[in-house]
């Protein structure tokens, strides 16, 4: 395990100790995250879980950054500089977020403290308006939030991970790749973060059929697919549930009657309708 964590540890370390000098510079910035993603994806799984919290040290100051930047962008106050004003850039936004994804994809958050912070953090980009941010930053936060809660689900599966690198066929011991995490759905003071999450994701789906053509259905698609996975968490908890049932329930029914008109009128977001109506089937299960 010691010599796992080391090979990996030496491949990351150039590379994430340049994140915060680079903090100003976007094109210098944006070519060292696409390295950090090389290396995470092609990294021996269990070297990178014991590096995890190396790898987001610098990542989640990014993502904060990100959500800076467009709110102060927005607001035209003076505020606090963020960590990384690079994080301005498209493309140093949308590829910090990529390398979030795929840390996260393969090592899953073990502790609920953790999950907690990840789904408050990503949940605020997911939350940026669309005047403030692109739909291919908003995308990445909504997608963080899936990778979050899909690979730590709390039936254990993990659809959709990497298959590990042939060259290192070293397979992740259970107990590493899934702690279980309904202890971050059980505490009472996470319930209105959760109900938050809930809201967040539901008003990114109901604002892109809410702009009819112009909206993205990727977008609208990820948002309903990650509020079916926080309702799957939500599920083993009855008071968790109890904080996300009620606004999810009329949230849902407003935005299927809402999907209805928008396809009848323009034909837009086609699939709409189906996917508001698996999200409630999952309501209908818990």
């Amino acid at each position: 395990m010691a010599d796992l964590r080391q090979a990996v540890f030496q491949r990351l370390r150039p590379i994430c100790a340049q994140l915060l000098p680079l903090r100003s510079s976007a094109g210098r910035l944006a070519r060292e995250l696409d390295s950090l993603q090389v290396v995470i994806c092609s990294a021996n799984l269990e070297g990178l879980a014991s590096c995890l919290e190396y790898v987001l040290f610098p990542l989640l100051f990014l993502v904060d950054s990100i959500c800076a930047v467009r709110r102060r962008s927005g607001s035209g106050g003076a505020s606090e500089p963020p960590a990384f004003p690079a994080a301005a850039s498209g493309q140093v936004a949308e590829r910090g977020l990529a390398c979030c994804r795929a840390v996260l994809s393969a090592c899953p958050p073990t502790h609920p403290t953790q999950l907690i912070n990840l789904l408050q953090r990503f949940g605020a980009v997911a939350a940026l308006p669309r005047d403030a941010a692109t739909e291919e930053v908003r995308m990445g936060g909504v997608a963080c939030l899936i990778s979050v809660l899909q690979h730590s689900a709390p039936n254990g599966s993990r659809e959709g991970t990497r298959a590990m690198s042939p060259a290192a066929p070293t397979t992740i011991p259970p107990e590493m790749r899934h702690k279980p995490t309904a202890g971050a759905f059980d505490a009472a003071e996470n319930q209105p973060l959760l109900a938050y999450i809930a809201h967040t994701l539901l008003g990114v789906a109901a604002g892109e059929a809410a702009a009819g053509a112009q909206g993205s259905r990727a977008l609208r698609a990820a948002a309903l697919k990650a509020l079916r996975l926080l309702l799957e968490h939500a599920g083993q908890n009855a008071a968790a549930l109890a904080a996300i049932l009620p606004g999810t329930a009329s949230g849902l029914a407003q935005a299927l009657q809402a999907a209805m008109l928008v396809q009848a009128a323009a034909m837009a977001h086609r699939a709409a309708p189906e996917q508001l109506l698996e999200v409630m089937l999952q309501l209908k299960l818990l």
